[in-house]
């Protein structure tokens, strides 16, 4: 069963990829395109399950 916080981390994951890949298109930082998929796929992921989870919990 997920927590209240599930929607928070899924948002940090997203946020976290998001940053990751302005950080490496601007050269600032050199990092590899599977990671940045991985945590945008997982918060994609962990965000739509918590939604889902708080709707079918007010019922």
């Amino acid at each position: 069963m997920l927590k209240r916080t599930d929607g928070k981390v899924g948002i940090l994951l997203i946020f976290s990829s998001v940053l990751a890949f302005l950080l490496n298109v601007t050269g600032v930082t050199k990092l590899e395109w599977g990671w940045m998929l991985t945590a945008l796929i997982a918060g994609i992921l962990v965000s739509v399950t918590a939604y889902f989870n708080s709707r079918t919990a007010k019922k």
